[in-house]
């Protein structure tokens, strides 16, 4: 199927508002920076290769490599997850150059995509930031999904984020990391609470998370940002609040200017409920795409991710991920960026 521009700049536009609507994560606890590690900037790893960005990793995050040493993965995965949350750069400029570098990141390895944020030549929104850190947890042999929901398509309310897939004696376990808003959610014993767990205590009529679960999460992420100069200059403001109660105020504003009042109100809901969590009302809802598995475990851990969404009363046919006409497409526009951008 040829893809027209009219598409090309709906998906564009579609893939800003759903990240700006992600700012309804404000649902949970606030989450203390300092609780998770927040050494962005490893400038000793311009142009590395995966290899050595992955050596730098074990050296610079602290706890690192005893987690991974001692098998607590989930710890792994969230010491990664407050390491890349603070080295996305981010955009709104999703048609213009600022976006370019990064419009086809799942075919870029992750130094690739990290080079990109280090030399400010390009920034992402929720997709990009997924995955790149999908790319991360791989590069650690992580079993990781990511998986582009949404709540209202018609509004353009969609949200991709990071899944790591652990399988154990009864299957797999899957478990948010979420690097848009450096957030992932907890048990009532303050472990890691997974899918299956937090489904049987959500109520989507409601939109509630069940007591004594929470989504811990950095209300106000530093990044920097990454604009399009009236002259075509890109321009990082370096280490700016990108904060989600100003994507959530935005993304009101847009909602209630497509009449869609009821919308606008659950945005507000979401806000001032801390039981509310919009991200999993994604998930529930519909999923249009899942991407990031490597390709030895794509198969199994798809199957099994689409297996759980059925049994928590997904209703939809569950996306395999993206064919292999998407990836080619993908790769040869990855090309032609990176050569002439």
């Amino acid at each position: 199927m040829r893809i027209t521009k009219k598409s090309s700049i709906l998906a564009a536009v579609l893939a800003l508002l759903g990240c700006l609507g992600l700012a309804v994560l404000l649902a949970g606890h606030r989450w203390r920076a300092a609780a998770r590690n927040n050494s962005a900037e490893l400038n000793l790893c311009r142009e590395c290769s995966d290899a050595e960005l992955k050596e730098l990793l074990l050296k610079e995050v602290e706890g690192l490599a005893p987690a991974l040493a001692e098998g607590e993965k989930l710890r792994a995965a969230e010491l990664l997850l407050g390491w890349a949350s603070h080295v996305i750069d981010w955009t709104s400029n999703v048609n213009e150059r600022p976006n370019l570098p990064l419009r086809n990141a799942q075919e870029m390895s992750a130094s690739q995509i990290y080079d990109v944020y280090l030399k400010d030549d390009g920034g992402g929104l929720c997709a990009a930031a997924a995955i790149f850190m999908a790319k991360v947890l791989a590069l650690f042999d992580l079993p990781v999904l990511a998986v582009n929901g949404g709540l209202d398509l018609e509004s353009l309310l969609t949200h991709v984020t990071t899944i790591l897939a652990l399988k154990g004696p009864s299957g797999y376990k899957f478990y948010i990391f979420d690097p848009y808003t450096n957030g992932t959610f907890f048990d009532r014993e303050g472990g890691y609470a997974d899918l299956a767990t937090l489904f049987k205590n959500h109520d989507q009529a409601s939109h509630l998370l069940g007591s004594g679960l929470e989504f811990r999460y950095e209300t106000c992420v530093p990044r920097d940002i990454i604009i399009n100069t009236h002259d075509g200059v890109l321009l990082a403001r370096k280490a700016q609040p990108h904060c989600l109660k100003t994507d959530l105020a935005r993304f009101e504003e847009y909602t209630r200017s497509l009449n869609k009042t009821a919308l606008a109100d659950l945005m507000v809901f979401y806000q001032a409920e801390p039981r509310g969590n919009l991200i999993l009302d994604m998930l529930r809802h519909e999923i249009y795409g899942i991407y990031g598995a490597p390709p030895r475990l794509r198969k199994e851990t798809v199957k099994a991710f689409c297996l759980l969404m059925k049994e928590s009363g997904y209703v939809h046919p569950c996306p395999p991920g993206p064919s292999g006409m998407d990836r080619l497409r993908a790769k040869l526009t990855n090309l032609w960026n990176r050569l002439f951008f």
